[in-house]
């Protein structure tokens, strides 16, 4: 009876959209439904008669699927296709052409971008609201927000940063705002070319504005199936604006990492750093970095810390050099 029951309903609730992908487990209970993702060792699998399920991927003996999902490999590549079972264990990834590839060699299961609509389709996002105490060249009390959409697909990745805090300081009201957003074209599964902009005020840096626009290459390195690696090297061209003063416009070059790893499990660890060294004024340099750590204790919601740095070898007249701080989070991702 239930085999009957289950390919049925799954049928009224999908008809509209596509046939059922199916998935076995190691007892040979089978589940239809579609697809959602393979994270963390965890198949995350949508159906119309128990909603969403998880799966450990061990368990999983078979996968077969109506539609293209991307597969990230531990080796760092990426391949794109409808998922077949050659036999327990081992799978295909689009045509029949293709090498079969073992479970244990396969790190992620996402579906593709272009699948459900191109660029406003398959976005995920983190927010976090937190408090900070910030100590170096001032001391500071803060309220502080961040905002990070992001989209990735096989070909490119779109990422933005929104960042705000105000609060007191010892030098009075502090605020500060920063807007960056940067677009990564992959020309391999490992190099990729980008284009980034960024615009920032910083109060107690007595700076008004300051817009940076550059380009540069990178490269993306899998460490395993939970770790990534990217570093960046480019330049970029930068207009600032200090009280008191005119609008100084300059090069920098541009000089970074961006880490993130799952491997300590449960935690979620990210870090980024930049290194800025002036073209026009070969004395001065700044650098940024950022590093956050997230602990999902419920569905979406998480708590955590990030630690921040930002240095400026040569500030404007009366504004500090350095800042570092520490804010604790609860946040949410989606």
């Amino acid at each position: 009876m239930i085999r009957f029951v289950i390919p049925t309903l799954c049928f009224i609730a999908l008809t509209q959209t596509a046939m059922c992908d199916v998935v076995e487990v190691l007892n040979g209970d089978r589940v239809t439904g579609t697809l959602n993702n393979l994270t963390s060792g965890r198949l995350t699998f949508d159906t119309p008669y128990a909603g969403q399920i998880y799966i450990d991927w061990k368990q999983v003996r078979g996968i077969e699927t109506t539609s293209k999902y991307e597969v990230d490999l531990m080796n760092g590549q990426t391949i794109t296709g409808a998922i077949a079972t050659v036999q327990p264990g081992e799978y295909r990834i689009g045509s029949e052409r293709t090498a079969t590839i073992l479970a244990s060699d396969i790190a992620a299961i996402r579906t593709p971008p272009e699948v459900h609509g191109g660029l406003f389709s398959d976005w995920h996002a983190t927010t976090d609201l937190g408090y900070t105490t910030t100590r170096g060249n001032s001391h500071t009390t803060q309220l502080a927000l961040q905002f990070q959409p992001q989209r990735r697909s096989v070909r490119d990745t779109i990422k933005l940063d929104i960042q705000a805090l105000s609060g007191l300081a010892n030098g009075g009201d502090t605020n500060r705002q920063s807007f960056e957003t940067r677009y990564d074209r992959f020309v391999s599964p490992r190099l990729f070319y980008f284009f980034v902009g960024k615009s920032e005020h910083d109060r107690l840096e007595a700076l008004k504005l300051r817009l940076r626009q550059g380009t540069g290459l990178g490269v993306r390195m899998k460490l395993g199936a939970t770790t990534q690696l990217s570093t960046l090297s480019g330049f970029s061209f930068v207009e600032e604006h200090f009280s008191g003063q005119d609008f100084n416009h300059n090069g920098e070059g541009l000089f970074g990492y961006e880490f993130e790893t799952r491997a300590i499990a449960p935690f979620q660890i990210t870090s980024k750093a930049q290194f800025l060294p002036n073209f026009a004024n070969l004395g001065r340099f700044r650098s940024e970095w950022d590093t956050a750590i997230r602990l999902p204790f419920a569905r979406h919601v998480n708590v955590g810390v990030r630690l921040f740095h930002r240095f400026d070898s040569q500030p404007a007249a009366g504004a500090r050099k350095a800042d570092y701080g520490l804010i604790s989070t609860i946040g949410t991702t989606f």
